[in-house]
């Protein structure tokens, strides 16, 4: 199945690879719905913008049916919301309660961190290095795509929940991601340090400390908990935008 993008204003499609390499055991409604959501995770359908249902279906292929779906599906997640006669839209960044959603992050994907190294295989770990890899060359380009570093850093921790295979909490995992901010490539020096953190990670996890690996997502969640606190200090309190 063909992947596109949308602008963050809805319009302008652009083709762009979903990077998932089981995309074929997925069903239509599972493909737009994670396609929708790293759209939104990465910033590229920015709060506000606008789902465009019908058109959505026509740049993936597919009929209203799964789109709706999916739609409703990122509603009860908290990435969209909705209001009667005016269609659904990009929810805004999560201002209450942030610091409960970093603190669930840390356990919740901790716990995943730690199944996920019990999982491990030579290819999977390929395909997380690969991940971090393409990550950090696109955080040392000169021309660096804010977008394209919060899609591969999504990327990479998706990955790694899937490896754990422990669905309800992945499914409690994307939900928390739909209402934190993304710090990646707004705060200077965030973006190399969430590439070194990753590899911390993946260097646990080669070597099948399940104590590491959790120890590294725990502090890796923690360091954008930090981040984002002084970002808004430093900000006088008004940055909404939306790493770890």
């Amino acid at each position: 199945m063909a992947s596109t993008r949308v602008k963050a204003d809805g319009r302008g499609p652009q083709v762009q690879s979903l990077g998932v390499d089981n995309s074929a055991f997925l069903t239509k409604n599972e493909y737009v719905t994670r396609w929708l959501r790293e759209l939104v995770v990465s910033g590229e359908m920015a709060p506000g913008a606008r789902v465009r249902q019908q058109q959505i279906a026509e740049m993936l292929g597919v009929s209203a049916t799964p789109v709706r779906e999916a739609i409703r599906q990122l509603q009860t997640e908290g990435y969209f919301t909705s209001a009667p006669h005016k269609g659904a839209r990009v929810a805004d960044l999560y201002r209450e309660g942030l610091d409960e959603v970093y603190t669930l992050r840390a356990k919740l994907e901790g716990y995943l961190a730690r199944e996920a190294t019990a999982r491990m295989n030579p290819q999977r770990l390929r395909e997380l290095k690969k991940l971090s890899e393409q990550l950090r060359a696109v955080v040392k380009g000169r021309q660096k795509n804010r977008v394209e570093v919060r899609r591969l850093n999504y990327r990479l921790h998706r990955l790694l929940w899937e490896i754990a295979e422990q669905p309800l909490t992945l499914a409690i995992v994307n939900s928390l991601w739909g209402k934190f901010p993304i710090l990646i490539g707004d705060l200077p020096g965030r973006d190399m340090q969430s590439v070194r953190e990753h590899e911390v990670l993946l260097a646990a996890l080669e070597a099948g400390n399940a104590d590491a690996a959790e120890k590294a997502i725990v502090e890796h969640v923690e360091g954008g908990r930090r981040d984002y606190h002084r970002l808004r200090l430093e900000s006088g309190h008004k940055y909404t935008d939306g790493a770890g």
